[in-house]
Formats: structure tokens, sequence, C-alpha cells
């Protein structure tokens, strides 16, 4: 897969709206979008540290702390995937440009096709996450809008050391707000994809290994760019050509350890923050179910005081049946 190519993928656009992902040191607007990052960077610290002095406020109350830590967590996989991608910044780029060396391009057409039919069926892949991600951030950013601005709701349930109830504070801070919201959407699902874009380089590759070792004979024939050759001298070039292809596949080999000493940081993170949050969930649908079964004897005790007759018992318990 060619260089411009892995460059301009979805992946790499998302990264690069929130300027994670940057341009060669060459370049002249190097440091402008370095300084860009870190102040988008300092304002999603702000944005999550807010966030993390409510939890903290409410830690004795365990629905409300398992309802905002949710949110909370995915914000804090934002801050780790920013950190570990621009930590690693020289060598995704490695990843990406390496793919121009000559042995991991196609040998014809026929794998030129190949590769970019793999390539356009994991950008649609890719394309249809984007827009999920983005229909989601576009909801959570619109809510408080639908809701209505006169409840001054924000996006997020926030500490700040200030009344920002009154306009035009109230603006800002959801502007705020809806800026980090969109940060932490791009940043989370351009890591992802850029996790499968390099997963997909190294499946174009194996696919590409495997058409040039099923035509074995026909590009040991091709290579000798002459119609009357004998038979051995043929299968004397397939030797070379299987030289080649084993070559290929260490080079694939390397590539892909390469890409796992990438990510190897990254999965542990998110491992342990996606247990922590299925915790969080299961607790919450406990914590519902003891509501919901408080609710529904309280109802029927209610009944009972109130000396309804057998079928107004019927209808209630029905009722309670139903809330539970």
């Amino acid at each position: 897969m060619r260089k411009e190519a892995a460059h301009n993928s979805p992946a790499i656009w998302v990264l690069w709206i929130v300027r994670i992902w940057f341009p060669e040191k060459s370049s002249k607007y190097y440091t402008l979008y370095k300084l860009y990052t870190f102040v988008y960077f300092f304002m999603y610290i702000i944005h999550v540290a807010t966030m993390v002095v409510h939890v903290s406020t409410i830690y004795q109350d365990i629905g409300a702390l398992s309802a905002t830590f949710y949110v909370l967590s995915i914000k804090l996989i934002g801050v780790y995937k920013v950190i570990y991608i621009l930590k690693g910044m020289i060598f995704s780029q490695e990843l990406l440009n390496v793919l121009e060396e000559k042995i991991f391009l196609p040998k014809d057409k026929r794998q030129e096709n190949l590769e970019k039919s793999l390539f356009y069926g994991w950008k649609i892949r890719a394309s249809i996450i984007i827009i999920g991600v983005a229909i989601t951030v576009l909801f959570l950013n619109v809510w408080p809008v639908i809701d209505g601005l006169s409840n001054k709701r924000l996006p997020f349930t926030s500490w700040y050391p200030f009344d920002y109830q009154e306009f035009p504070l109230f603006g800002v801070i959801f502007l705020f707000q809806a800026m980090g919201t969109i940060y932490a959407g791009c940043i989370n699902v351009g890591t992802d994809t850029f996790a499968s874009q390099i997963m997909a380089n190294i499946q174009i590759q194996c696919y590409i290994l495997s058409d040039t070792l099923k035509h074995l004979f026909e590009y040991s024939k091709i290579n000798l760019q002459s119609k009357n050759v004998p038979r051995q001298v043929i299968y004397e070039n397939m030797n070379k050509m299987l030289i080649e292809c084993v070559q290929h596949h260490r080079a694939i080999l390397r590539y892909s350890k390469d890409a796992e000493k990438l990510f190897n940081l990254g999965v542990v993170g998110l491992f342990a923050i996606s247990c922590l949050v299925m915790c969080l969930n299961m607790l919450r649908m406990t914590w519902a179910r003891a509501s919901l079964t408080v609710r529904r004897d309280a109802l029927r005790r209610r009944a009972n005081i109130l000396g309804a007759s057998r079928g107004d018992r019927q209808t209630f318990a029905s009722i309670c049946y139903s809330i539970g």
C-alpha cells in the first residue's frame, strides 16, 4: 500500500482534526502544529480534572458515582491514548513510511488491485465506526439544547470554582465541554481505527505474499523476460523467487512485532479501564434492580394498608409486577 494512501486514511484524518498527527519535522508548520496540540491537550486535561473533582465530591453516592464515572472513564482513556500516541509518534509514522520499501510493493497490476480492494474495504469499516462516534458526540453536545437552555444544564456534570449559571459564562463553559467531548471522541476513535489500519496493512501484505506463492511459476517465468526459456532455468529462478518470499514473510513478522511494541502498553491500559467500566455498569444494574424492588414492596404495603378489595389488590400487584 502506498505511503500517500496510508497517510490519507480516515484514521489519520480524525487524528489530524485534533492535531495529534504531526507533519514531518521538515515542514514549516511543525512548530505551529505542536503548539496547537499541547494547548488543546491542556484544555482537555482541565476538562477532565473538573469531572474528577466532581466525582470526589459525590463518592458517597454509589449510584451517582457509577453513572458519572462511566463517562469519566472514557475521558481518562482519551488522556491515556494521547500520551502514548504522542510518545510513539515518530515510530507510528515509520510504520506507514516503511510500506514504500520494495519488498512490500505489489508485483503486478493484479496485486495492486488486490491491495486497493482490501484497503478500500478497511476504509469503509473505519468510516462506519467514525460516523457512529460522530453521531454520539453530536447527541451528547446537542441534547442539553434540546432539553432547553433555560434549564442551565451542561453536557456533563463537573465542578467549577465559580457560578457558571449566568450568561455569557454559561455559554463559554458549555462550549468548553463541547470541545472536550469532540476531543475525546476524535482521540478514542482515531487511535482505535489507526490500530486497525496497521493490522489491515499486515493483512494486505499476507494476501500479497499468498498471491505470489500461488503464482510462483508465472512470476518466475515473467522475470526472465523471454518466451523460449528452458524449464530448468525457470525452476532455478523459482528458487530465487521463493527466497524473496521468505524475506517478505520475515519483513511482515518484523512489521507485526513493531506494531505490537507500539500498542502493547495501550492495550493493557484499555483492558484495565474497560474492566472497571463493566464492573460499574453491573453495579448500576444491581442498584437499579434494588430500587425497583423497594418501590414494588412499598406499593404492595400501601395496598394492604388502604384495605383495598381483592380486585384492587390484583390490579396493584399487576402494576407492581410491571414496574419490577
